[in-house]
């Protein structure tokens, strides 16, 4: 009987922390950038070059340069990576969701901490895609979460 009084906060407590991963809104306009910014008060996301070829893996460096730290969605076997590709095309960003295939049983995703001042540096496969395009990263923010996007660079060559 024990267990049973156990398992039933933990399971409200779940539930709680992943309803809480659906909520999504713009506030504080103050903490959103829609573009790259550098001053002292964003998270920098940064390719390490602007031109790539087709299936060439994309090195990304993240920082956070905010005066608090900001979590992000992580599983067992991936860490900060993009939530979504935007694709420049017809005069307009097509966002393109990244699907994440985490690899343990049961609930095995959970927030990671970029703390103030860190960086962090990753690799992102985008087989098969070419143009111009630019990263979409979401940190929370206390209840807020918080839309930023890399530098836009170009991939040549292949068929999108």
């Amino acid at each position: 009987m024990k267990s049973l009084h156990l398992v039933t906060p933990l399971s409200l407590i779940l539930l709680l922390v992943f309803s809480e991963c659906k909520k999504e809104t713009t506030e504080p306009e103050k903490m959103q950038t829609t573009e790259l910014g550098e001053n002292d008060s964003t998270i920098i996301i940064r390719t390490n070059k602007n031109q790539y070829f087709t299936n060439e893996t994309i090195n990304v460096s993240v920082t956070n340069k905010l005066d608090l730290p900001v979590n992000y969605f992580k599983c067992d076997n991936v860490d900060l990576s993009p939530v979504q590709v935007l694709q420049f095309s017809n005069g307009g960003w097509i966002e393109k969701e990244i699907p994440y295939l985490c690899t343990a049983m049961g609930p095995s995703g959970y927030f990671g901490v970029l703390n103030v001042k860190q960086a962090k540096n990753n690799s992102v496969s985008l087989p098969n895609m070419n143009g111009l395009i630019k990263l979409q990263f979401k940190f929370r923010l206390g209840e807020y979460y918080i839309t930023y996007y890399s530098n836009e660079f170009t991939i040549k060559g292949g068929e999108n």
